[in-house]
């Protein structure tokens, strides 16, 4: 009986650390996901920034020429 207890306690726990690793990873994937999100964003935004920038460029040259 008493080994028994022991075994179901030793599965509990075992089973308990593997589901809070598991958790863990899931949140750590969900927050790596969103500082690429956000990496990607401002990778954009600065690549509309220049291209906002040249096209003003362009536009002066034009009205230059």
């Amino acid at each position: 009986m008493e080994k028994e207890i022991s075994k179901n306690l030793v599965l509990d726990s075992v089973f308990f650390k593997n589901k809070m690793v598991n958790d863990w990873n899931g949140k750590y994937q969900i927050a790596n996901l969103r500082q690429l999100l956000s990496i990607c964003n401002l990778l954009l935004l600065l690549m509309m920034n220049y291209q906002n920038i040249e096209s003003k460029k362009d536009r002066k040259q034009n009205i230059e020429d």
